[in-house]
């Protein structure tokens, strides 16, 4: 098993994930860009997380060192990206009535010059493990789930981790895990997007339809 996911399974990844959703507010503020709105938490130990927005771009500045992770999963699309030397990790909305789509896209070829380490993924991809447990053969739980998305460290590989939603008699909320997937075969990424060819970088961009293909 790859070392990211043992951690997030084995220590202490969904007891992070409780925590963060329930005591931390989100961090809003005007240091963003363009349509992006700033809201994550850090937890200097381990992760750097970033929340859902809907119908938005939400953008968290990533600790070096840390994984990034962000949650509530449908159909949306988490990034990684390093401009003008700033980590970051985005949680991108893909809703039939959002625009960030298209302004994320617009972002990317507006400021590739300026970005090198770049990685963008679905974590509820069709036709993958994941999704046809959830969807084809039809485990989806009683109590809900909560479909994770996980950035290694050095932005190189990218998980999905299915969760069940479970609220216990007093109203706690735990997060079983039900199955875990390596996505990095089916991201689009590049080492450096400022030096990358057209084909690249369309690759890189958010296609009008991800229902099928390579997205």
């Amino acid at each position: 098993m790859d070392p990211v996911l043992f951690d997030f399974i084995m220590n202490g990844g969904v007891d992070f994930l409780r925590t963060a959703k329930r005591s931390t507010p989100p961090i809003n503020s005007p240091d963003c860009y363009g349509p992006f709105i700033t809201n994550g938490y850090t937890n200097y130990a381990k992760y750097s997380y970033v929340s859902y927005i809907s119908n938005k771009i939400s953008l968290f500045r990533k600790s070096p060192s840390l994984v990034a992770i962000s949650d509530q999963f449908s159909g949306c699309a988490m990034a990684y990206y390093m401009i003008d030397g700033t980590e970051c990790i985005a949680h991108i909305s893909l809703e039939f009535t959002s625009k960030a789509r298209d302004e994320w896209n617009e972002y990317i070829l507006e400021h590739y010059k300026n970005i090198t380490k770049y990685l963008i993924f679905r974590p509820m991809r069709t036709a993958t493990r994941l999704y046809n447990s959830l969807f084809v053969s039809n485990i989806y739980p009683p109590n809900g789930c909560n479909i994770v998305g996980l950035i290694s460290q050095d932005g190189t590989k990218c998980f999905a981790v299915l969760t069940q939603v479970v609220r216990s008699p007093q109203g706690v909320i735990n997060y079983n895990i039900l199955e875990c997937e390596d996505m990095t075969p089916y991201c689009h990424k590049c080492s450096d997007l400022s030096t990358a060819s057209f084909r690249v970088l369309n690759d890189c961009l958010i296609p009008k339809n991800t229902a099928g293909g390579s997205w």
